[in-house]
């Protein structure tokens, strides 16, 4: 959305970073270290005519929202100015809807 106005940016590009998971404890039996975490995973996809969004089936964790637009500087969740800090966003095992609003600002 933007930061002045409050009104959505159509065709925004969203990016939604999931952040690796802990290693898995070892299995009994099984080899040292357990399972492996995951690496990082993107998913970048662009808002619709209203600046909403979507993903679907995100793992358990913490995911990063960013978005960016020409004529806008970069935005992240949790931004209150442009360049201040990003918070990431909770997924949990039973969240079906997160509701997360990135604020972009204009440029001078």
């Amino acid at each position: 959305m933007d930061a002045g106005t409050g009104q959505p940016i159509a065709e925004a590009e969203v990016t939604v970073a999931v952040r690796a998971a802990a290693p898995a404890a070892p299995m009994p039996g099984g080899p040292q270290g357990g399972v492996p975490a995951a690496g990082p995973t993107n998913v970048r996809l662009l808002t619709g005519p209203d600046g909403r969004f979507m993903v679907r089936d995100l793992p358990v964790g913490n995911v990063q929202v960013s978005a960016k637009a020409p004529g806008y500087l970069s935005g992240s969740v949790g931004q209150t100015r442009p360049g201040g800090p990003a918070q990431p966003v909770q997924i949990a095992a039973e969240n079906r809807v997160v509701a997360a609003s990135v604020r972009m600002w204009k440029h001078a």
